[in-house]
């Protein structure tokens, strides 16, 4: 396993460091999600803007067979979820699950075409996400800031947990969080970040809204009122369906049954178009 480690490090680094050797997706699989969770072969933090598939760039995968040109495509050997976190150890493993299910389980796939829309379409893969954790703050601004969608949303991920942190602990104090100066930085860089994610076009921009308006934007709603908080999180996973993301819909139903609310109210976000959740009114909303 020592071995595995070092060569998984070093094509990391070697990922980050030279984009020369990434490739082109090559496969012609289609849109088409199966359920709750969706995992990702192996590109690292520098895809290409998903508003155009064609470009997404495919990182050599570190632990599967090689292609005669000596790169493989990652997702030609997975077919489903199981099979590519099978290839980690334990702390990996526990990286890449911990992300996917602070976004109702939105990385697994259950199938070889699931797997490659995915890649198309910049949802985070866990190759970006163990390089990621070896990045700071700053590193993941400047990719975000380049255009890197996967980069962006792993970027995202962290402003919202220091939000929710820093906002739970004034609401603790009796402090209001989006009054306190504290809260405005991460505030203005989460609503940033949230936009630029959304411009470039990947369906994963609707998990990220969907967990910042549950912990962060409905923070004080949610003490009076959390299934409205669920409810306007439900515009979220509408706006990943929307864009393609045929397993939106069923993680919309299965939060929309833990919190006990109507899952019609997704049917209905779906049918009118209703994607956009608004983030002043969640800000001031009692």
């Amino acid at each position: 396993m020592k071995t595995i480690g070092v060569i998984l490090v070093a094509l990391l680094a070697l990922a980050i460091l030279q984009p020369r050797f990434f490739q082109k997706a090559t496969d012609s699989g289609q849109a088409g999600l199966t359920s709750k969770r969706e995992q990702h072969a192996a590109p690292a933090l520098l895809h290409a803007n998903p508003a155009n598939g064609a470009n997404n760039k495919i990182v050599p995968d570190w632990k599967s067979r090689q292609s005669s040109t000596g790169i493989a495509t990652t997702s030609q050997y997975f077919q489903n979820h199981q099979e590519l976190w099978a290839i980690l150890d334990a702390s990996e493993y526990a990286l890449v699950s911990e992300f996917s299910a602070r976004y109702s389980e939105a990385l697994e796939f259950y199938n070889h075409d699931q797997l490659l829309w995915m890649q198309r379409h910049g949802y985070p893969m866990p190759a970006d996400i163990l390089a990621a954790a070896q990045l700071t703050d700053d590193q993941l601004r400047k990719l975000a800031d380049s255009g890197n969608s996967p980069a962006t949303a792993i970027l995202l991920d962290r402003l919202i947990s220091q939000a929710a942190r820093l906002g739970r602990e004034l609401l603790a104090q009796g402090d209001d969080p989006f009054a306190n100066t504290d809260f405005f930085p991460i505030m203005r860089d989460l609503m940033e970040y949230q936009k630029l994610l959304s411009s470039s076009g990947t369906p994963f921009a609707g998990y990220i809204d969907a967990r910042a308006q549950m912990e962060v934007f409905g923070l004080k709603t949610a003490q009076t009122d959390y299934g409205k908080i669920v409810e306007i999180a439900l515009r979220g996973l509408a706006f990943a369906h929307g864009r393609g993301d045929q397993l939106a819909r069923n993680r919309a139903l299965w939060l929309a049954d833990e919190a006990g609310i109507d899952p019609a109210i997704f049917d209905h976000y779906v049918s009118y178009g209703s994607y956009q959740s608004s983030i002043q009114d969640l800000m001031c909303g009692d």
